[in-house]
């Protein structure tokens, strides 16, 4: 097993997301390609993810968290241990809120795909790729 075969799994964990736009999941596994936890991009916990909400862009990017973030957050709200763990991430390249969270919780690789050629995303990837670099964060493209 590769952490390319997480992929499919990530693939999965991302239709989770009521997002009509975009779907996003993330997985953090470990040294021993055990996987510690997942998540996906979508409204806090308790949180009214209503279809006007979710249809009304500035009013969605308010309330989402991204699936890296959720991810972060399901392990530590389960008491799981992800230092040195790596991340996979389906559909963007973590941003670069994303990549200090990573970072702070001592994630060590990450996989993602290349970083979109979005105007709207081209500060935010490119202040990730610096911090990761800075940090020791090796960035694997898939």
């Amino acid at each position: 097993m590769t952490p390319l075969s997480f992929i499919a799994i990530a693939n999965q964990v991302a239709q989770l997301s009521k997002d009509p736009s975009t779907k996003v999941g993330a997985l953090i596994f470990g040294p021993g390609m055990e996987v510690r936890a997942q998540g996906w991009n979508g409204f806090p916990r308790g949180v009214i993810d209503s279809e006007e909400r979710l249809n009304d862009r500035p009013t969605k990017y308010q309330f989402v968290v991204h699936a890296e973030a959720n991810a972060i957050a399901n392990a530590a709200r389960s008491g799981v241990a992800i230092e040195g763990c790596s991340l996979l991430v389906t559909a963007l390249h973590p941003c670069n809120d994303c990549a200090k969270l990573l970072i702070q919780s001592g994630i060590k690789k990450v996989y993602a795909p290349l970083p979109a050629d979005d105007e709207r995303w081209a500060d935010s990837f490119e202040v990730a790729a610096t911090m990761f670099r800075e940090a020791g964060v090796v960035v694997e493209f898939y």
